[in-house]
């Protein structure tokens, strides 16, 4: 709104003065916000702006505004999420990243009740695997505003670290980011780890909804190799990251490695635990313990319930793991 009052902020984000939005000019930083919201599905609610805005039909964040004078970032993203979808939800702040125009501080958050966007803001809102999002954001960058542009690149750095590159041979190239593996389909280093426990059951987790294959089935573990790891020190990391679970692995511990059909190139472990879980909210929603026979009764049945690489893994191990 015109009348609205808003810090100009210096490099340091003090408040030097305080304007009518309508008199900021041009060079004047201001304090932003940006919401990610995914869907139950997973994907992420891309908003197309409205005709008679500025950057009238670019795409932007699912809801993205000024922060007014003496209002918190929180408050702003709340009041935002209000005016331009007429919902409410629990918001989580991703951090803060900085530019030309000023600061901003993305936060993500689920919807699950039915939006009614703001005619006057926003002309439509279009619904996109956030890997469909950064392919699009490759290919056609002009149609993003520069703002969801800024904040796709500091989400991708969050949440999706350099990956260990390599080639036909699982040879080590160098590092590759998240965005261009996928883009190109290029090989990279991933890990999955199988827990078993005293019963003979699998633990099989559910994937959250803010990672690639939401709501997925998939082992107890799994995750990329990152930039100067091992594939052992990487399903130790993913196992605890994900799991609260302390268990260094090695060599013995492994039992396949191989390319997949995706190209990336995966090491599977098992570890035989009865320990106690704590189990990452972000990454895994919840858990399920499966016979190898029930795992392969609703792999038949419902493949569509497990992530690709899990149906795939399941047979390639399935005689090591019986």
């Amino acid at each position: 709104m015109p009348n609205e009052m808003v810090d100009v902020i210096d490099d340091k984000g003090q408040v030097l003065e305080v304007k009518l939005k309508s008199q900021v000019a041009v060079g004047d930083k201001l304090r932003y916000v940006q919401v990610f919201l995914f869907d139950a599905d997973g994907q992420l609610l891309v908003q197309q702006r409205q005709e008679g805005r500025k950057r009238a039909n670019l795409l932007d964040a699912s809801v993205a505004g000024h922060v007014q004078s003496e209002e918190s970032f929180e408050d702003a993203a709340l009041r935002e999420l209000e005016e331009e979808l007429s919902i409410t939800t629990t918001l989580e702040p991703v951090g803060d990243f900085y530019g030309d125009w000023g600061h901003c501080r993305l936060f993500k958050g689920v919807v699950e009740n039915d939006i009614q966007p703001c005619d006057r803001e926003i002309k439509n809102i279009l619904r996109w695997k956030m890997m469909e999002v950064f392919h699009k954001k490759a290919t056609l960058p002009w149609a993003f505003s520069e703002g969801f542009l800024s904040s796709l690149n500091f989400y991708a750095k969050q949440f999706f670290a350099p990956l260990t590159y390599v080639d036909g041979h699982d040879n080590v190239l160098g590092t590759i980011n998240y965005e261009e593996m996928n883009r190109k389909r290029l090989p990279v280093r991933v890990i999955h780890v199988y827990i078993q426990n005293s019963k003979g059951e699998y633990l099989f987790q559910q994937r959250g909804p803010f990672v690639e294959a939401p709501y997925r089935l998939d082992e107890a573990a799994t995750g990329h190799v990152d930039l100067g790891e091992s594939y052992e020190e990487a399903a130790t990391r993913e196992l605890y990251e994900e799991l609260g679970i302390e268990h260094t692995f090695t060599k013995d511990d492994e039992i396949f490695h191989g390319q997949l059909p995706n190209n990336k190139f995966a090491k599977c472990y098992l570890l035989k635990t009865d320990n106690k879980l704590e189990i990452n909210g972000d990454e895994v929603i919840d858990i399920a313990w499966l016979t190898l026979e029930e795992t392969a009764a609703m792999m038949k049945k419902a493949p569509f319930l497990f992530t690709d690489s899990s149906f795939y893994l399941h047979k390639k191990c399935y005689d090591q793991l019986k």
